[in-house]
């Protein structure tokens, strides 16, 4: 059978689409021999200089973005050595790097390269062509230019949605052919990107999500249909548990069982310190393999000084064990013995949040990477409170990742310590007064996490002045000084317009009056709008919120008022 040859076009303006890279491996079932190329795409236009008739070249993919650098055009070598420079960025993106492996375990030929020219379509053609391609991927932005390849190549080919999933539009054929695609001929009217190929209106789909001022249908569910709902969620999310770089495999959603404490004693060495995780906020975690099944483990030493007799810590075990959600760290069970209680939880493969970003990570998260978790992490939280649980625990730090970047959260529905609390940054300016822990709580514990993912910066960093992490950004969330705010780390790479929705849902869930706070299910409605770009109600004025973020003095009406 002769060799695949996998091209996944991507506009080299944006973040790198790491889901077709992923679906790929498995969607077309790559074996040994097999390569699967990259393909980013520069596009190159002809700009004026100051000097008249005098013209220059620029790169800028296939959505422009502003740089004062280039109001005159760049120099010739700073032309040619983009791609370079491009490449060389693809080659540290640590994401980049794991599918790396990922596709070397496979045996399967994984390759970046970077293509110039002033017709994106015309270069990423030719260049597959090159590639001798058998199969083409065009991620969300290059699929406008999908006819084009329909009619021009022969292999086959597909595009991702807007949810990021891979819609098949052609298999391989012999011949080429001008009949236009299937998905073409449904659609007979003329799209804005067709008018204006790679212009901003890619954006946004002209589907509408709910607005966040709107009634979720959440709120509107019968108990009885969001336990069937609940069911059918955990049923669907744990059909595919393994993480496709480590292959560490989640339990099935319905296993727990209780332990003893000579098991887990034996499973983590007695407690060594080697196989220490952390000293979290319930107390100490520890990493470790049960000798029955060789299952990967988390064993935590829960620490609570409030009077909580047995049967009340069991109940409370009891039920927070029947949570299961894809973004929500799975409670296995427990052990009691003597003064002793231990929680054991699934593990998570990637560490936490808070390694992921914090100033020591050599390789932080991506701005893509950041909306993955903020979006995972507010669905988890959203499933908890549905289930009339309140986390009491949000934090960077209680947010576990997969290889994948999916979050899960941890420690949920255990009470701290009063004065563990009020330390640690994420508390609603109401606790202090009324000591009570609510979702209202939660939520600004979430905006916090929100904060923390945007800026880099922790609860417990310095800040210039001697303010609070939160009295720091507030002035500057309100008058939308968000570049002030932006990890310098990603300051090149994330999307401007994703920037300033996140500021104002961030704003939001940190109001210090809680009944001004979004609920959970809207925050998701919002940072699904955000991230998949499917609701006119985020961009009803385009250049309101391009003045608003740059000059701070446009303030236009949404969906976070």
């Amino acid at each position: 059978m002769e060799a695949q040859r996998v091209v996944v076009i991507q506009d080299a303006s944006r973040e790198v689409s790491s889901s077709a890279l992923r679906w790929a491996l498995q969607g077309l079932s790559l074996k040994p021999g097999d390569m699967l190329t990259l393909l980013s795409v520069l596009r190159q236009v002809e700009t004026h200089s100051e000097t008249p008739h005098a013209r220059s070249k620029k790169l800028l993919g296939c959505k422009s973005k502003v740089n004062s650098n280039f109001i005159f055009g760049p120099s010739e070598k700073i032309v040619d050595r983009e791609p370079t420079r491009k490449k060389e960025k693809y080659e540290k993106n640590a994401e980049l790097i794991q599918i790396s492996k990922l596709y070397e375990t496979q045996k399967v030929e994984f390759k970046i390269e970077v293509a110039t020219g002033p017709s994106p379509k015309v270069v990423a053609l030719k260049a597959a062509k090159n590639l001798n391609a058998t199969w083409v991927i065009l991620d969300r932005h290059m699929k406008k230019y999908r006819q084009y390849f329909l009619e021009k190549i022969s292999c086959g080919i597909s595009r991702m949605k807007r949810n990021n999933k891979i819609k098949q539009l052609r298999g391989p054929k012999t011949m080429k052919t001008n009949k236009p695609a299937k998905e073409e001929l449904q659609n007979n009217q003329v799209t804005h990107n067709k008018i204006m190929p790679g212009s901003l209106d890619d954006l946004f789909s002209v589907e509408i999500c709910p607005s966040v001022t709107e009634e979720s249908h959440v709120q509107k569910m019968t108990q009885s249909s969001r336990t069937e709902k609940a069911e059918w969620q955990a049923k669907e999310i744990f059909q595919n548990p393994m993480c496709a770089l480590c292959k560490n495999r989640r339990p099935n959603f319905s296993w727990q069982r209780d332990f003893t404490y000579a098991e887990l004693y034996d499973a983590t060495d007695g407690f060594s310190s080697q196989n220490s995780l952390s000293e979290g906020g319930i107390g100490s975690a520890f990493r470790c393999q049960l000798k029955s099944n060789n299952m990967k483990i988390v064993v935590k030493q829960h620490r609570n000084s409030s009077p909580q007799g047995e049967m009340d810590f069991l109940s409370e075990v009891d039920l927070l064990m029947k949570a299961r959600h894809k973004n929500v760290l799975m409670l296995l069970g427990s052990c009691i013995e003597g003064r002793m209680k231990l929680l054991v939880y699934e593990y998570a493969c990637n560490g936490s949040v808070y390694h992921h970003i914090s100033k020591h990570c050599p390789l932080p998260l991506t701005w893509v990477e950041r909306m993955k978790v903020a979006l995972g992490a507010a669905r988890g939280l959203n499933y908890l409170h549905e289930n009339n649980i309140v986390y009491r625990n949000m934090r960077t730090c209680n947010i576990v990742l997969t290889h994948e970047f999916e979050p899960r959260l941890a420690d949920f529905g255990f009470s701290w310590e009063h004065n563990v609390l009020e330390n640690l940054g994420y508390l609603a300016p109401e606790y202090p007064g009324n000591r009570k822990l609510s979702t209202e709580t939660d939520v600004y514990a979430f905006g916090v996490v929100l904060l923390e993912l945007i800026s880099g910066r922790m609860v417990k960093d310095k800040i210039p002045g001697g303010k609070s992490f939160v009295g720091w950004a507030r002035p500057l969330l309100k008058e939308r000084r968000l570049l002030e705010i932006v990890d310098p780390r990603i300051s090149d790479s994330h999307d401007a317009e994703q920037l300033y929705w996140m500021g104002r849902v961030t704003q939001n869930c940190l109001s210090k009056v809680p009944k001004k706070r979004l609920t959970m299910d809207k925050v998701v409605s919002a940072l699904e709008c955000i991230t998949e770009r499917k609701s006119r109600h985020l961009m009803e004025d385009l250049p309101a919120v391009k003045s608003d973020l740059f000059s701070s003095t446009a303030d236009i009406n949404a969906l976070t008022n």
